[in-house]
């Protein structure tokens, strides 16, 4: 998925090569508005851990997409995220109905604590960018786990 590559190429910039992130960041984020990314790398996938009336909670992701394409245990159903206003509901198996904010934020929220925890201005970019900046739960272990790896 995108979001995953994007991420590694932001600690690779970062940690590994010492090169600044943001004009790759910048691009992925335009290409994501203009249409230019390949729908297969939009695509997000759960495998069914149950038949879908077997869950607990009906209204998970799970049950819901699983009942709604009729997928049984075990199966993998792929889908995108997407407008509610064009599909009706949060996922669609249609690439037309991708809600290109979700895959900018949720790109955001992959990256935008290791660009801060390498002085990027984060309040800045998500401005840039259109996105939403989260004020994240006091986790000193992990911040400081992160600083470890990008002093490397």
């Amino acid at each position: 998925m995108i979001v995953n590559k994007i991420f590694t190429d932001v600690i690779t910039s970062i940690v590994k090569n010492n090169t600044n992130p943001i004009p790759s960041l910048t691009k992925a984020m335009s290409d994501l508005e203009s249409g230019k990314v390949n729908p297969n790398l939009l695509k997000k996938s759960i495998r069914l851990g149950q038949n879908p009336k077997d869950y607990t909670s009906q209204t998970c992701q799970a049950a819901r997409i699983g009942k709604a394409v009729g997928a049984k245990k075990g199966e993998l159903v792929e889908y995108f995220d997407s407008n509610i206003k064009k599909s009706g509901q949060s996922w669609s198996k249609n690439y037309r109905h991708v809600d290109i904010s979700k895959y900018k934020q949720s790109l955001w929220n992959s990256v935008s604590e290791v660009l801060e925890i390498a002085k990027y201005p984060i309040e800045d970019l998500a401005k840039k960018f259109g996105v939403k900046t989260t004020k994240r739960k006091n986790n000193n272990n992990y911040g400081h786990r992160m600083q470890n790896l990008l002093a490397v």
